[in-house]
This record gives C-alpha cells, sequence and structure tokens, in this order.
C-alpha cells in the first residue's frame, strides 16, 4: 500500500475517532473502506505487528513495556518441565489454569489473553479507561456471576471458559474446530471445573454446514457463507454439524442461559437468528464481537432489538454489550 495511503488513513482516524467508541464504529457511520484499507485497518489491529504505528494509531495507548512484562511471563521459566500449564492469579482474586501452547500456536495464544486476560493483569474493571485491541468479555452491567449459565461461542483454547470458571459459571464451550478441541479445549476442561464441551456449530439452523478452517490461525476458522479471509491464509473446507440456540437449550434440558460470549468469526448473526426464543425467555448478557464484517454493529443490535425490545444495547473496542433493562433493574 502507497505510504500516502497509510497516512491519510492514520490521519482520518485521528479525526474521526470518537471518544468512547471503536475505531470500526467510524466505518459504520457511512464512511466506505475500500479493501486496501480495511487490509491495512485489520494489519494494524493485529497485536504483534507494528506497536509503534497502533501506538500512535490511538488503538494502544498504554506503556507497551506492560506488554513486554506480560509476554516475558509468557515465555519465561515459570513454566517448568513438570508442569505443563500456567497458572493465572487475578488482582480481583479469580484463579484458573490454562495450558500451555505448542510453540507453533504461541503467537495466537498470546493475543488470546491479552485481551481476556491481560485487562484484569492491570485492574480492570476497576480501571475501566484501558487500551485494548477486542477488550474485555464484561462491561458494566455486563458481567458473570457466581452460577450463572454461561455459552462460549467459539471458545478457541478454552481462555474465555477458564475465566468464566473461576467465576463461578458452569460454562458451555463450543467449539467445532477438532484439533483445537484435542490440543487445548479439552485439557482447559480438565484443568478447570465446570466446562462442558460441545463440538457443534452455532447457526441459524440445525443440520450440517460448509466450514472454513484457517491453515495458519485457529482464531480464524468459522462457518463460510459469513467468515471473511482479509488475512488472505490459505484454507481448507469441511462439513460439521451445527445447531442452534434454541435449539440445543431445548435438546439438553437447560434451565436458563445468563451469558453469552461470542466470537465466531461473522457467524454472529447467524447464532443470534437461531437465539430469537432464548433472548426472549431468558433475556441473557450478551458480550459479542462485531468487527467481522462492515454491517456487523447495525445487524447484530436489529437482531437482538427485534428479538427483545427490552434490551439495552452499549459498545465499546470492539464489543457489543447488551443486557435487559427489565432483568437489571
Amino acid at each position: 500500500m502507497d505510504k500516502k495511503v497509510i497516512l491519510n488513513f492514520i490521519k482520518w482516524q485521528f479525526i474521526r475517532r470518537m471518544p468512547k467508541g471503536d475505531l470500526f464504529k467510524c466505518a459504520l457511520k457511512g464512511n466506505n473502506l475500500n479493501d486496501d484499507t480495511l487490509d491495512y485497518y485489520m494489519y494494524l489491529c493485529d497485536m504483534h505487528k507494528n506497536l509503534l504505528l497502533r501506538y500512535l494509531f490511538g488503538v494502544i495507548r498504554a506503556d507497551v513495556k506492560k506488554f513486554d512484562k506480560f509476554y516475558n511471563f509468557l515465555d519465561s521459566e515459570y513454566v517448568k518441565e513438570d508442569i505443563n500449564y500456567y497458572n493465572f492469579e487475578l488482582l480481583t482474586g479469580e484463579k484458573f489454569k490454562l495450558p500451555v501452547p505448542n510453540l507453533e500456536d504461541r503467537k495466537i495464544y498470546r493475543t488470546e489473553l491479552m485481551d481476556l486476560v491481560f485487562p484484569y493483569l492491570l485492574g480492570y474493571p476497576n480501571i475501566v479507561n484501558l487500551p485494548f485491541n477486542e477488550g474485555p468479555y464484561e462491561y458494566k452491567n455486563v458481567d458473570l456471576k457466581k452460577h450463572d449459565i454461561v455459552f462460549d461461542l467459539g471458545a478457541n483454547f478454552g481462555v474465555f471458559s477458564a475465566f468464566a470458571s473461576s467465576k463461578g459459571c458452569n460454562v458451555y464451550a463450543f467449539e467445532p474446530t477438532k484439533k483445537t478441541i484435542d490440543n487445548y479445549l479439552s485439557k482447559t476442561a480438565e484443568l478447570n471445573p465446570n466446562i462442558t464441551i460441545s463440538d457443534l456449530a452455532v447457526s441459524d439452523s440445525n443440520g450440517t454446514q460448509e466450514f472454513t478452517i484457517d491453515i495458519k490461525d485457529c482464531r480464524c476458522n468459522g462457518i463460510s457463507k459469513t467468515k471473511t479471509n482479509l488475512l488472505h491464509h490459505e484454507e481448507q473446507k469441511i462439513l460439521i454439524p451445527t445447531t442452534t440456540i434454541d435449539q440445543f437449550v431445548c435438546d439438553n434440558d437447560i434451565p436458563t442461559i445468563d451469558f453469552i460470549k461470542a466470537d465466531i468469526e461473522g457467524g454472529e448473526r447467524l447464532m443470534l437468528a437461531g437465539a430469537k426464543e432464548v433472548l426472549k425467555e431468558f433475556e441473557p448478557d450478551l458480550s459479542i464481537c462485531y468487527y467481522h464484517l462492515l454491517d456487523d454493529f447495525k445487524v447484530l443490535s436489529e437482531l437482538i432489538m427485534d428479538a427483545n425490545p427490552n434490551y439495552v444495547i452499549e459498545h465499546k473496542w470492539k464489543k457489543i454489550y447488551a443486557y435487559s433493562k427489565k432483568k437489571h433493574r
């Protein structure tokens, strides 16, 4: 990409950025981005690219040394030969364990931890004004409580599942990628209590659908009809079983759902379309990523409100946080 285009794009973000919003929201306010610019935006949003650019870009405002310290922790001799897991203790008191990743997955694993664990190591939620890429899954009224029944959609390594488990929640971890389950999620479930794994993908219908496996990055796997490939990685197509949230709750006699976390590579809209009854009846807190497709914020918000007008929708970082005003009186 031409340097002038890059500089103009950064300048545009500085001018148009909303203080309490997300950078991507700017693109949803009627400003059209071409493919190159969108690609570059995604490039800047990768935790492991140019940190200086990201600092200037306004995504990362914290002291880079804090990130270095966190990375050094993950690479330190803290993991001894006779220990095959990380032992985390957050400032808020939660304790949980996570399996040590293979060398080739270390970079991916770090990025998962940066948004899911690092905020709490810095003092979140007592310190709210922290600069993160995707942001933590709790925000204001959308939070985890003891004995909550939690759906972790796109569980991947199980970092969020382990965190929710440490808060005393009962977690259903949905992850359709067998390799990820075998290498990591199953170990996370063994190390932390009350995590039930489902190898189904959550969508808008029951049956089978085409699923895309990203050869380089397991975080980017998703249902083919909504998944993008902005990183231009090599991909593999397979068929996987799917369910809807409504059907899964019915089939498994689940009495309620208190919290839904979703990061499923564009499939969030399919999930919400298949969760109308749950949103209407149980009114779970929602913490949903909305940066995968350009119209995510609009489409996801409309699906939530159509299912249940009692919801209040807030956004920060790259997430929609929704809660029922009736439930949170």
